[in-house]
C-alpha cells in the first residue's frame, strides 16, 4: 500500500509528466519567435552604425536628416528589444515555473523512506525508479536555466551600436539549445509513464 508521502511524490511526477513537455513546446516557439527578430535587430544595428558614422558636420540640411534618421531607427530598436524582452522574460517566467515543480518533486522526497520497495522507489514497468528520474528532471532543470541566464545576460549586456555585441547574441541562437539526449530521454520516459 502506497504511503502519503509516496501520493504526494507520485501526483507531484504525474504533475511533471504533463508540465515538461508542455514546457519545451513553449521554450521552442519562444526561440523561434527571438530568432525571427534577430535579423531585424542585426539590421537595425548596421543602420544606427552607418547613419550615425556620416560626417554631417558641414551641411545643417543633412545634419537634420541624420538626426531625424536616428530618431526613427532608435524607436524601431526599442520596439525591437520590447519584443525580445517580452520573449525573453516569457522564458524566464516558465523555467521558474518547472524550476518549481521539480523543486516540489524533491521536496516531497525530504522524508522518503528510501529503503522501501515500493513502486515510486523502485519504478516498475511504466515508470522509471525515483532516484532515476530526479536525476534527468535536475539534469532538464539545470540545462534550461542556464541557458535562460545565459540569453538573459547576453541581452542584458547587448549594444546595438556595437557589431560584435550584436553578433554575440545572434551567435547564440544558431546552436540548438535544447537539443540533448538527456531531455529527450526524461520526456520519452515521462511520455511512457
Amino acid at each position: 500500500m502506497m504511503g502519503e508521502i509516496e501520493k504526494k511524490i507520485q501526483k507531484d511526477i504525474t504533475i511533471l509528466k504533463e508540465f515538461l513537455p508542455e514546457h519545451k513546446r513553449t521554450w521552442e516557439k519562444l526561440l523561434q519567435e527571438i530568432k525571427t527578430l534577430l535579423p531585424i535587430l542585426t539590421n537595425q544595428s548596421e543602420e544606427i552604425i552607418h547613419v550615425e558614422s556620416v560626417n554631417s558636420s558641414n551641411d545643417d540640411y543633412l545634419r537634420q536628416i541624420q538626426s531625424e534618421l536616428i530618431v526613427c531607427i532608435d524607436r524601431e530598436i526599442d520596439r525591437t528589444f520590447c519584443q525580445l524582452k517580452d520573449k525573453i522574460t516569457n522564458l524566464k517566467r516558465v523555467d521558474n515555473e518547472a524550476k518549481n515543480k521539480i523543486d516540489k518533486l524533491e521536496e516531497s522526497t525530504t522524508w522518503l523512506d528510501w529503503t522501501s520497495k515500493s513502486k515510486v522507489i523502485c519504478g516498475s514497468t511504466i515508470q522509471p525508479p525515483l532516484k532515476e528520474l530526479l536525476m534527468y528532471c535536475r539534469i532538464y532543470r539545470t540545462t534550461f536555466i542556464e541557458h535562460s541566464e545565459n540569453i538573459f545576460h547576453l541581452f542584458s549586456n547587448l549594444n546595438v551600436k556595437n557589431r560584435e555585441s550584436v553578433q554575440a547574441f545572434k551567435r547564440y541562437f544558431e546552436a540548438n539549445l535544447i537539443a540533448s539526449d538527456d531531455i529527450s530521454f526524461l520526456l520519452q520516459m515521462l511520455n511512457n509513464m
